[in-house]
C-alpha cells in the first residue's frame, strides 16, 4: 500500500545549520498493517508521520501511496490526504460546530456527498464510537476522550484506506484512554490500515502485527510485537524496552 524509499526530512536552522531529523528511511506498508510506532522522544517518530501525507513535506526520497509519489510537485496532496486520514493528539475539531457537523463536514464540502447520506453515515460513524447521543452537542461540552473518538470519526467519514495516529492519547487524562483504544482496537478487527505512533506500550503489543522502533532518525528496528518486546535483536532496542519494564 505504501513504500517508502530513503526518506529524508532536514530542517534548516538559525546561522546556517540543520538537523536531520529523519535519516533515509526505507519501510513498506501492507494492506491491512497494523504498525506501532515506537521509541524515545525527540527521535522523529510524530515527523514520519506528518511526512507521509505531506503535512510536513519531506527533504528527499520517495513515498509510493496509491501509484503515486507523494513528494512528486505534481501530486494533489489533498487527494492524498483524503485516502490516508490523520489524528491528531489535539483533536483538531471545529469548535463552531456541532459534533455531526464535524463529522459530515468533510463529506458534504468535499466529497460531494449528500446532506442526507453524510447526516446518515454520520450517526452510523458516532454510533461506531459510543457518540451517538452526542450528535446535537458542542466539542466545548465534551471531555477529551470523547473529543477524540469524534476525531476518528471525522476521519473516517473521509472513507479513508489507512489512517495515521500521532500519539492519539498523550493528551488525554488516565481514565479517558482506553476508550479510545478500544475504537483503535475495533478499527484494527475490521482490517484498517493504519500507523500508530503511542507511548502505550501494552496497547502497542496486543493491536499491531508490526512494531517500528525508532531511535536518531531512522527506523532502528523492524519486528513482530513478540520479537520486539521479547527479543529484541539490537542493543538500544534491548536498553528501551529495558528502561519502560523497569
Amino acid at each position: 500500500m505504501i513504500t517508502i524509499k530513503n526518506l529524508s526530512k532536514t530542517y534548516q536552522l538559525s546561522g546556517g545549520k540543520t538537523l536531520d531529523v529523519l535519516k533515509g528511511i526505507d519501510c513498506h506498508i501492507s494492506k491491512g498493517d497494523v504498525i506501532s510506532i515506537i521509541g524515545p522522544s525527540g527521535t522523529g517518530k510524530s515527523t514520519f508521520l506528518r511526512c507521509l501525507n505531506g503535512i510536513d513535506p519531506a527533504t528527499g526520497g520517495e513515498i509510493i501511496f496509491a501509484g503515486q509519489n507523494i513528494l512528486d510537485k505534481s501530486t494533489k496532496l489533498n487527494k492524498v490526504r483524503q485516502k490516508m486520514g490523520m489524528v491528531f493528539q489535539s483533536f483538531n475539531l471545529f469548535d463552531h460546530m456541532t459534533i455531526l457537523e464535524n463529522v459530515t463536514f468533510g463529506p458534504i464540502h468535499i466529497l460531494g456527498i449528500n446532506k442526507k447520506e453524510a447526516r446518515d453515515r454520520g450517526m452510523e460513524l458516532l454510533s461506531l464510537v459510543g457518540l451517538a447521543d452526542k450528535a446535537d452537542v458542542m466539542p466545548r461540552n465534551l471531555s477529551g476522550g470523547q473529543k477524540q473518538r469524534v476525531a476518528i470519526a471525522r476521519c473516517l467519514s473521509m472513507q479513508p484506506d489507512c489512517i495515521l495516529f500521532d500519539e492519539p492519547t498523550s493528551a488525554l487524562d488516565p481514565t479517558m484512554v482506553g476508550e479510545v483504544l478500544n475504537v483503535i482496537r475495533h478499527l484494527a478487527d475490521q482490517g484498517m490500515t493504519m500507523l500508530i505512533v503511542t507511548h502505550e506500550m501494552n496497547f502497542a503489543r496486543d493491536v499491531s502485527n508490526r512494531v517500528l522502533f525508532m531511535y536518531d532518525g531512522g527506523i532502528y528496528e523492524d519486528g513482530t510485537p513478540e520479537q520486539i518486546f521479547n527479543n529484541p535483536q539490537k542493543e538500544m532496542t534491548r536498553s528501551f524496552i529495558g528502561s519502560i519494564r523497569r
